[in-house]
């Protein structure tokens, strides 16, 4: 079957902010990762989430990943009344090539604060 994997991706990636636990202010979230490996991937190419592969059984969602997940999230799955609030607060917008690289660098800062606390190990 073909599909879209760019709205598989965008639909996962607002479902990690469902399962997202331990926020860290600026740096990001733990999330769940019992989703689709191959999305998982594309998400961490992306620079959303830590490499997925490992042990651990959640994921690293960078800043950029976490706020474009609950972006996403409150678009496809907020009622209406909740949709238009956050559009009207200016929470809404695209994904720029900035934002991508400032995700990858909260993603890396975020990534040596786990591997300084063993949350993961070094090179995941």
């Amino acid at each position: 079957m073909n599909y879209d994997e760019d709205k598989i991706d965008e639909y996962t990636l607002a479902l990690l902010y469902l399962v997202s636990h331990e926020r860290d202010e600026g740096l990001g979230a733990r999330a769940w990762k019992g989703f689709d490996w191959d999305t998982l991937s594309r998400l961490h190419e992306k620079g959303y989430i830590s490499n997925p592969v490992g042990k651990a059984k959640s994921v690293v969602m960078t800043e950029g990943g976490f706020l474009k997940a609950k972006e996403l999230f409150e678009r496809h799955f907020a009622k209406e009344d909740q949709a238009r609030d956050s559009a009207a607060s200016g929470s809404g917008g695209a994904s720029s090539a900035g934002e991508r690289e400032e995700s990858l660098r909260a993603g890396e800062r975020l990534k040596q604060r786990a591997e300084a606390l063993e949350m993961v190990e070094p090179g995941d």
